[in-house]
């Protein structure tokens, strides 16, 4: 996700108007596979409390990148689990969040690497 606001930054800094971009991959998880991947991922097991599902909520949300792809050229690459570990593996490495490091957010960086 990083990398497709860094390509909406640069579409942005290249003229392009400003929008409005889904990041989704087109397939759906379940509460009960996310909930089961984090268990999988982080080899730790967290009291879970199941219940109804509330009025109003939709049976399914999928979102698609299509435009994005179309547009900034980005397309998801990562299924749940990878996107589970990385995120907990961050966790593991900055327990205090973001104000454990300092961050730079020049998009110009000739350092910084996105890919397509």
């Amino acid at each position: 996700m990083a990398e497709a606001h860094l390509l909406a930054l640069r579409y942005l800094q290249g003229g392009g108007k400003s929008n409005v971009f889904n990041l989704g991959n087109k397939i759906g998880y379940s509460v009960r596979e996310v909930i089961n991947t984090a268990v999988e991922v982080t080899r730790k097991n967290f009291h879970v409390i199941i219940g109804n599902r509330r009025q109003g909520d939709p049976a399914e949300l999928v979102a698609s990148a299509d435009k994005a792809k179309k547009i900034l050229g980005w397309k998801p690459k990562k299924c749940i689990n990878q996107m589970i570990k990385d995120a907990w593996e961050w966790h593991l490495r900055h327990p205090d969040g973001y104000k454990s490091q300092s961050i730079s957010m020049d998009s110009k960086d000739p350092n910084l690497k996105i890919g397509k």
